[in-house]
């Protein structure tokens, strides 16, 4: 087998579908290979195989339809390294959106062009090049954040052993302490673009629960809830491990920003199409000036760093784009902020394609 980059089409009708477009795309992209397959099992075995920089999947499909195989896709963590373009003749508009949804970049229709074909395709796998370049060059700059990390902690040990029984000077090193936390945040935000999604239905009560016992924020008391209001059945689509991380970071935010005695709520309500869950807080408050500078790393040093709306809330915010949800914060000076995200409310199409869990 060659070395040349991989380009699989899948769809199962061989003669007039798949083996012309295969011959086309031949002669228009030399550099790379070609596979096919003829349904998504087949698909799912040359895609773990082989790690094609473009699948040209088609919807309706014998065995494994196209939703289907996206859905396995993402249930084996495959959508990340592998583009996915739907190449269909589905006039259904929800189906469409639906393989969007699920992690599918684009999709073409069976009648369109071929030039516009090739160009679509052309721009996927220069998209790819570009990636993979600026993702070694972040792995380069983790690995230095990494060191430097490393060499601080070991000094730190030191000057926390010569400080003892020093209170104003242990009062100073409780800020130098922070800086490997800041570094670590650094880190995570710059390995974002390498985040593994893994799309799924997820219970909003079991999410929000499950969250608060395990956060380790430095509470004053434990917040309520999760307050739902008759939505404990409800589900969302996301990434069960990232909500986790977007959710203790707001709580995380509130714990240390709440103003003394203060109750941390966090609640979920339906607005639209989507779930969104709340963090409030009695707080000081934040200009109205500063709430769209939070989830921009850097942009509030003073308030930010360690304890504050700094580089964390950015990671909190980028992770919710991956996810395909919002974020946001209300707040009025004086007396309270909210911080929200917005997750989709899954369909039943998607519950019904994923598997179930015992």
């Amino acid at each position: 087998m060659s070395n040349k980059p991989k380009i699989l089409i899948v769809d199962d009708e061989a003669d007039n579908i798949r083996k012309p477009l295969v011959r086309q795309l031949r002669r228009e992209f030399r550099d790379y290979e070609f596979l096919e397959a003829e349904n998504g099992e087949i698909a799912l075995g040359l895609i773990e195989e082989n790690r094609p920089a473009l699948v040209i999947l088609d919807l309706m499909m014998p065995v494994m339809n196209g939703i289907e195989t996206l859905n396995e896709l993402s249930n084996r963590k495959l959508l990340e390294s592998t583009r996915v373009l739907v190449y269909t003749a589905a006039a259904d508009k929800k189906v469409r959106t639906q393989a969007l949804q699920m992690g599918a970049l684009d999709y073409l229709e069976k009648t369109a062009p071929m030039e516009e074909v090739h160009a679509r395709i052309r721009n996927f796998l220069a998209l790819k090049t570009s990636e993979e370049s600026l993702l070694e060059s972040h792995s380069q700059t983790i690995k230095v954040i990494d060191t430097v990390i490393g060499l601080i902690r070991g000094p730190l040990a030191l000057v926390a052993q010569a400080m003892e029984n020093q209170p104003q000077a242990i009062k100073e090193y409780e800020k130098l302490k922070s800086v490997p936390k800041i570094l670590g945040q650094f880190r995570r935000y710059l390995a974002l673009p390498e985040l593994q999604v893994n799309i799924a239905p997820i219970n909003v009560y079991t999410i929000m629960e499950t969250t608060i016992v395990e956060c380790k924020a430095p509470f004053r008391q434990p917040p309520s809830g999760p307050l739902l209001d008759g939505m404990q059945d409800k589900t969302v689509m996301g990434d069960e491990k990232l909500i986790k991380e977007v959710l203790n970071i707001l709580l995380e935010n509130a714990a240390n920003h709440a103003l003394p005695d203060t109750e941390i709520k966090i609640s979920a309500i339906i607005k639209g199409e989507d779930v969104e869950i709340s963090v409030d807080n009695r707080h000081a408050g934040i200009a109205a000036d500063k709430i769209d500078l939070l989830f921009t790393p850097f942009a509030l040093p003073d308030e930010g760093g360690a304890r504050g709306f700094g580089i964390d809330l950015a990671i909190a915010a980028a992770i919710m784009e991956k996810l395909g949800g919002t974020i946001g914060c209300e707040s009025k000076e004086n007396d309270w902020t909210s911080l929200k995200i917005g997750l989709p409310v899954a369909s039943a199409d998607a519950l019904k394609a994923s598997p179930k869990r015992t």
